[in-house]
């Protein structure tokens, strides 16, 4: 028995993986835990290179590390939040057709 593209069963395995691929889709959606987490990151390095060398709290070089990693996590937040803006709507656009 030949199987038709039209058939109850094809379009519920279709409407399944549809399903699916949206659930994933959502799931790699960015959240507030992982900013949490690229922050903490960052600030335990930080900790761990004062740990390391105490007589850096004295130089300036810590305090110019400190301004390159926030402005580095800063921008990196934004290119990450404009590129999943333009992910969503892309999705958007081709749920509506």
């Amino acid at each position: 028995m030949k199987h038709n593209q039209d058939s109850p069963q094809a379009l519920a395995e279709e409407m399944l993986q549809k399903e699916a691929t949206l659930r994933e889709f959502n799931s790699l959606r960015p959240n507030n835990k992982q900013r949490f987490y690229q922050s903490a990151g960052m600030l335990t390095a930080v900790v761990f290179l004062v740990y390391c060398y105490p007589e850096i709290i004295e130089q300036p070089v810590l305090y110019i590390l400190l301004i390159l990693m926030m402005s580095l996590n800063a921008q990196a937040y934004v290119q990450n939040k404009r590129t999943n803006k333009r992910i969503d709507l892309l999705h958007k656009l081709l749920k509506d057709e």
